[in-house]
């Protein structure tokens, strides 16, 4: 399954931190390949997300969007 919104969210983030997939990847012990399917596949999981983003000081959240009339 690939989703290309989370796809461009994960790009942006990258730029955000300045680093690459594989240096995400090492940083957190995942082997850079693993992570790259993952992400294109959106089969990461939430547990490894969470790992990542924390790694680099970032959180998930829930928002619930607004109702447009």
């Amino acid at each position: 399954m690939y989703d290309k919104n989370f796809w461009v969210m994960w790009k942006k983030w990258l730029l955000d931190i300045d680093k690459t997939e594989k240096e995400v990847a090492i940083k957190v012990g995942v082997l850079p390949n693993n992570l790259n399917r993952s992400i294109n596949n959106c089969g990461i999981s939430t547990k490894n997300l969470i790992k990542i983003l924390a790694s680099y000081g970032y959180t998930i959240a829930f928002v619930k969007k607004d109702k447009k009339a």
